[in-house]
């Protein structure tokens, strides 16, 4: 998702005449990690819960144990669809940063070291 996005955003970008730059890949970058935790998130959460469950014991064991469809199913019912986004915010502030230094650098390795053009 991230390289997705990158390229998404740079696409988008490009098209209204911005030039290769920092500024612009940065930009790229947090547009990235915003749709990377914003699609990965929900996953995440339900796949964590879940495999807590059995330790959690009680009701969330008993949930558990009718499978992990069933498990979101009832979360969604019980809490609504902003649960699947708890902790989105967490995801960001650890997530952008790396992508915010990992995506330029691998441009300019790309451009600098093996002299191929910007991601398009």
């Amino acid at each position: 998702g991230n390289t997705l996005g990158y390229d998404g955003a740079k696409t988008f970008a490009r098209a209204r005449q911005w030039e290769e730059s920092p500024v612009l890949h940065v930009g790229a970058s947090i547009v990235a990690a915003f749709l990377s935790c914003t699609l990965s998130c929900p996953a995440d959460l339900v796949m964590t819960r879940y495999q807590a469950a059995p330790v959690a014991g009680g009701d969330a064991a008993a949930r558990a144990s009718r499978g992990v469809v069933a498990f979101a199913s009832e979360m969604l019912r019980e809490e609504g669809p902003a649960a699947f986004y708890r902790g989105w915010t967490a995801l960001f502030v650890r997530v952008a940063p790396l992508y915010i230094l990992y995506l330029p650098i691998y441009e300019q390795v790309r451009v600098r070291v093996f002299g191929l053009d910007y991601m398009r």
